[in-house]
């Protein structure tokens, strides 16, 4: 008897774990029928995986982490169309002022409600919205994904935390603007049946397209001259002599084939070069 009560006592304590314990698939129902209309919505989600979802099998997870981002982006979307009706606005934008002294108590308290609910506040062009916290992001979940999975999660990070453009321009340096548009053509040819399957490659085209036509504001063709710039002409020569083997590489050297022979004008030729790879094409 001595023996088998205290079996038996394990046996109920580890039922009792496993109780508790949410399936992926249950927890994906969990996700779908949650509200996703407050911050803190996303948070309880994110609680809920770490304390009660099963983890055994670490491509399921990855494909819950796959739906929570997906929930956090539609949290996010419909925030930010209603920010600006919040009805102290007025006080919660002082959050911009360089000088922490200007921001005002609403400020401050709005920012903590953000930042404790996995979000953070942007303003790149002087008004305010609600973006992914990467850190929040990567301090939850990291531990629990995949390598692959990891590895898309600091890319995702890392391009939130240094976005790509803004106000109708490139904002990051050419040389990281080329290693993003590598990492993603690298990361969608080893990664064929990633959880987000289409993810790489639109980030790879869209990458692809604004390194051969540029921005509004920072176009890859002079304004005044209209031939190419100097600093897209030696992104493409970086690229192709330290990349040679990748499928950038070739785009790109077909691309300054083109242009030799339209002395690197913007013709009509290489115009519908550009277009090809233009992913806004319906």
């Amino acid at each position: 008897m001595k023996i088998i009560i205290p079996f038996l006592l394990i046996i109920i304590f580890q039922t009792n774990i496993l109780g508790q314990q949410i399936y992926a698939i249950d927890f994906m129902d969990k996700i779908s029928s949650s509200p996703k209309d407050k911050l803190e919505h996303f948070k309880l989600l994110s609680m809920d995986f770490v304390e009660k979802l099963d983890k055994s099998d670490v491509s399921e997870v990855d494909k819950v982490f796959v739906e929570l981002l997906k929930v956090q982006t539609t949290i996010q979307n419909n925030y930010n169309t209603h920010i600006y009706q919040l009805e102290n606005y007025d006080e919660i934008e002082t959050i911009i002022y360089s000088d922490k002294n200007l921001h005002t108590k609403a400020a401050k308290e709005f920012e903590k409600y953000v930042r404790e609910n996995g979000f953070v506040i942007q303003s790149p062009e002087g008004m305010i919205f609600i973006e992914k916290d990467p850190a929040f992001l990567t301090q939850t979940f990291n531990e629990y994904l995949s390598e692959n999975m990891r590895m898309f999660l600091r890319q995702y990070s890392s391009e939130i935390n240094e976005p790509f453009g803004e106000d109708g321009g490139i904002k990051i340096s050419f040389e990281l603007f080329g290693k993003r548009t590598l990492f993603w053509e690298q990361f969608e040819s080893k990664n064929p049946d990633f959880t987000l399957p289409d993810y790489a490659k639109n980030k790879y085209d869209f990458y692809l397209y604004h390194l051969i036509s540029g921005m509004d504001n920072t176009p890859s063709f002079d304004w005044e001259t209209k031939r190419l710039s100097n600093d897209y002409r030696e992104s493409y020569e970086t690229i192709i002599n330290e990349f040679p083997n990748s499928k950038t590489s070739r785009i790109l050297t077909e691309f300054l084939d083109i242009l030799k022979q339209n002395d690197f004008l913007n013709t009509i030729e290489v115009q519908g070069f550009i277009k090809k790879y233009n992913p806004y094409n319906d």
